[in-house]
C-alpha cells in the first residue's frame, strides 16, 4: 500500500491539477477516513517482557509507515490548487475528529501526555536487536519516524487551514498552538488535549517551519516543513538568526531586487553557504576539542578587547609600580611585593587570552574553515 501511496503522489504532486481534481473525485477521502480509524495506536499500553525482537516496535512502524504516506498524499492534493474545490473537498469529507484522535494518541506515544514514552529512545526493550542492520536500527529509532508522524499530521491540518480562510480552522487549537498563543488562556482544550498541549506546542515551534511563496505580491502557497533536530537548535540562537539574516541583507544587492532571477540566484548562493554552515556545525559537535573551540569563537572580539586592555594596564601598572625584578631583588624577595603579585597575574591572563584567541584564528579562521569542510568532505569552501 505504502508503494502505491508513492506512486499516485508522483502523478499527482508537481503540482498536476488534472491528476489533483481526479483523484479527489474519487472514495480516496472517505478511504483515508476509514484507515485512520483503523490503524490508531492504543491509549493503553501493555508491555511485553518476552518481546525482545521489537514485535510491538514492528507493527508500530507498520501503521506509521502507511499513514505517513497518505498523509504525504493528502498533502500533494494542496499543491498550488488555482481553485477551492480540492480543499474544500479535503475540509468536507476527511473526519478531524479521528486526525485529532491520531495526534493524542501520538502524544501519548511520545510522552508528550505527562507518561514516559512508550518505546524507550535507548532500545532497552529490544535486547535482541542488531543496531548494525538497516531495519533493527529503525525499530531502535522509532521514535524519530513517530515524531515525523506527528509533524505530518500537524502541517497538513495548518495547511488546510491556511488554503481554506473563508472556513473554520478544523482543528482550532493547532493554529493556536503553533501561533504561540498561552496554554493557560486556551479555555476550550479538552481533557484530553490540555494533557499534551504545551509539550506539543514546544514540539511544533522547534520543529515546524514555514515560509510563504509570493509572487508579484500575492500569496501563491503556504508551505509548512520539517526541521532537522540540528536546524532548530540552530536557528533558536540568537547569534545564528542575527549572522544569517545580515549575509542575506548583504549578499542581495539593490539591483538585484528588480530583477527576480539574480536575486534568486543570489539567494540560493547564501543559502548554500548557509546549509555548508549547519553541517559543518553538526559535525563539529561531535568532537569535543572542536566544539571549545569554536565556542571561543564566538568571543573572539571580546578576547581581543581583553588582551589589549590587559596589555596597556600591564605596562601602566609597571610604569606606576616598578615592579620589576633586578639584581638586587630576587624572586624570594620580590614575591613577597604585592605589586609584583598583581604583574605576575596580568601577564598570566594576558597570555592565556592571548593563547585563546590565537586558537580560535587558527582553527575558525577563513582559510583553516576552508581546509577543514574540504577535510570533513566538502567539496566548496561556500
Amino acid at each position: 500500500m505504502v508503494l502505491v501511496c508513492l506512486f499516485v503522489q508522483e502523478m499527482v504532486q508537481g503540482p498536476c491539477f488534472n491528476n489533483q481534481q481526479s483523484l479527489a473525485g474519487t472514495n480516496f477521502l472517505a478511504s483515508c477516513n476509514r484507515i485512520f480509524g483503523c490503524i490508531e495506536y492504543s491509549q493503553k499500553y501493555i508491555p511485553r517482557p518476552d518481546d525482545h525482537s521489537g514485535e510491538d516496535r514492528k507493527n508500530c512502524l507498520n501503521k506509521c509507515s502507511v499513514k505517513c504516506a497518505l498523509l504525504n498524499l493528502l498533502a500533494s492534493l494542496l499543491e498550488a490548487c488555482p481553485s477551492q474545490d480540492i480543499p474544500g473537498r479535503c475540509y468536507d469529507i476527511l473526519d478531524f475528529d479521528v486526525i485529532d484522535r491520531q495526534i493524542g494518541r501520538l502524544c501519548r506515544v511520545l510522552g508528550m501526555a505527562g507518561e514516559p514514552p512508550r518505546y524507550p529512545p535507548d532500545g532497552d526493550d529490544v535486547a535482541d536487536c542488531d543496531p548494525e542492520s538497516p531495519e533493527d536500527a529503525q525499530l531502535m529509532n522509532i521514535s524519530t519516524t513517530l515524531e515525523n508522524e506527528l509533524l505530518l499530521l500537524c502541517s497538513y491540518v495548518l495547511k488546510l487551514n491556511a488554503v481554506t480562510p473563508s472556513r473554520p480552522p478544523p482543528l482550532p487549537y493547532l493554529s493556536e498552538l503553533y501561533n504561540g498563543e498561552e496554554v493557560e488562556k486556551m479555555d476550550k482544550l479538552t481533557p484530553e488535549q490540555q494533557l499534551y498541549a504545551a509539550e506539543l506546542q514546544f514540539f511544533l515551534q522547534r520543529r515546524l517551519g514555514y515560509v510563504e511563496i509570493n509572487w508579484k505580491g500575492q500569496l501563491v502557497e503556504p508551505c509548512y516543513f520539517k526541521l532537522t533536530p540540528e536546524c532548530s537548535n540552530l536557528v533558536a540562537r540568537q547569534l545564528w538568526c542575527n549572522v544569517t539574516l545580515d549575509r542575506i541583507n548583504n549578499t542581495v544587492s539593490p539591483d538585484s531586487r528588480a530583477f527576480p532571477t539574480v536575486k534568486a540566484a543570489e539567494l540560493v548562493e547564501v543559502l548554500e553557504d548557509v546549509v555548508d554552515d549547519i553541517e559543518l556545525e553538526s559535525r563539529l559537535g561531535r568532537n569535543r576539542w572542536l566544539k571549545a573551540v569554536s565556542v571561543v569563537a564566538q568571543y573572539r572580539m571580546r578576547l581581543l578587547e581583553a588582551t589589549f586592555y590587559l596589555a596597556v594596564g600591564t605596562l601602566i601598572f609597571q610604569a606606576l609600580a616598578d615592579a620589576r625584578w633586578g639584581p638586587k631583588n630576587r624572586f624570594k624577595h620580590s614575591e613577597q611585593n604585592w605589586a609584583t603579585i598583581v604583574l605576575s597575574v596580568s601577564v598570566m591572563l594576558q597570555s592565556t587570552c592571548t593563547l585563546l584567541l590565537y586558537m580560535s584564528f587558527v582553527y575558525t579562521g577563513t582559510s583553516c574553515v576552508c581546509d577543514m569542510k574540504k577535510g570533513l568532505g566538502f567539496n566548496h569552501c561556500g
